[in-house]
């Protein structure tokens, strides 16, 4: 019904999937950055595919600013599982240099407001708006330095 493109979206899914979850790929931050936000990726262009909209200029920005936005911010939701992290003997961002990935998402989060609200040209209001919303959240990430807190925080996003 969809053609060739959402099988191939669909195989590169499950080849990524059983890469991360059977082969390591959830074992290193970088891995585990890249696979997760590559994997987002693929799901939206098959989405779209679906949807009927064929590949342009928008779609195609769409895509590699999600795949970069993904790819920088991902490690948020490992905050809140560092000591299980630890234990499964993976090696995050979170794990290995916390006050970086704290300081990432403190500077990256309103950073990335700012950048998709000027490219996709939001009016000054919402983009405000946008932009302190995220310097709020990015904020709670130096703020509430426990576990506890930290789900909280993520769960807010």
């Amino acid at each position: 019904m969809y053609g060739i493109k959402v099988l191939a979206c669909s195989a590169c899914l499950e080849a990524l999937s059983i890469w991360y979850n059977e082969f390591g790929g959830d074992r290193t931050w970088l891995s585990k950055n890249l696979l997760t936000a590559i994997a987002y990726t693929i799901l939206e262009l098959g989405t779209t595919i679906v949807f009927g909209s064929s590949m342009d200029n928008i779609l195609a920005r769409a895509a590699a600013f999600n795949f970069v936005m993904f790819a920088t911010t991902i490690h948020a939701q490992d905050f809140k599982d560092e000591e299980g992290d630890l234990l499964a003997g993976r090696r995050t961002l979170v794990t290995l240099f916390p006050t970086f990935a704290r300081m990432s998402m403190t500077i990256g989060i309103p950073l990335w407001s700012l950048c998709l609200s000027r490219l996709w040209e939001v009016d000054i209001f919402c983009s405000l708006a946008f932009m302190a919303y995220g310097t709020i959240v990015g904020a709670r990430f130096m703020v509430y330095r426990t576990s506890e807190c930290t789900q909280t925080v993520v769960q807010t996003i």
